[in-house]
């Protein structure tokens, strides 16, 4: 140890006795630090513990405020819930037998939601519900299956069987999140033997 000291005591005096090399070290110090300060929010944290089931309480819980997000017009809050990077997709089959087809990335996905909301500017009264999840995880990706009913008074009651595949984000910002890379809506009117419990949901 004393050699340590002996070390740390000849190298303090060079620093001193040379100004410029002070000044240098202190500018590199202090870049340091700027830098740590700046970047520090984008290292990622370590992925935290999750077991089955908290893990398939939050891809329900983004799958729902994705679907609350679009009733309440609310562009940001669902493009939010959708993967920040890479190619993203929707097909949507209609009662008609017509398809609907969306491709692109997150910004591409907020710009179509924006101007959508602008033509729709009243947020939707309707409510939900969505039953017999079915949810396979595999790493951090997983792949989703339910049955939605849409309801509002003023029209008829909507049905839909989906899917999602979602992946776990390690981004800085929200980091080990589940979030949205698929979706798929199947519209069909159901047979009257085809609901349960009063006609409120449909059998699986």
């Amino acid at each position: 140890m004393a050699g340590v000291f002996a070390d740390y005591q000849v190298c303090a005096t060079y620093w001193v006795s040379k100004p410029i090399y002070l000044l240098k070290a202190m500018k590199f110090l202090l870049l340091s630090i700027t830098l740590t300060t700046l970047l520090g929010p984008l290292v990622v944290p370590p992925r935290p513990a999750s077991t089955p089931a908290s893990d398939e309480a939050a891809i329900q819980t983004v799958i729902e405020r994705e679907t609350q997000a679009y009733l309440d017009r609310d562009a940001t809050t669902q493009a939010n819930c959708w993967a920040s990077t890479g190619d993203l997709s929707q097909r949507v089959g209609l009662n008609d037998g017509q398809v609907v087809a969306a491709n692109g990335n997150q910004a591409a996905l907020r710009r179509g939601l924006s101007n959508c909301f602008r033509q729709l500017t009243e947020p939707d009264p309707a409510t939900f519900r969505h039953t017999n999840y079915r949810i396979r995880i595999r790493g951090d990706a997983a792949f989703v299956t339910f049955c939605q009913m849409m309801q509002c008074a003023d029209r008829p009651d909507e049905y839909s069987h989906q899917t999602r595949y979602l992946e776990r984000e390690a981004e800085p910002v929200q980091a080990w999140q589940w979030k949205i890379v698929h979706s798929g809506v199947l519209y069909y009117q159901p047979k009257p033997d085809q609901l349960v419990n009063n006609q409120t949901t449909p059998k699986p």
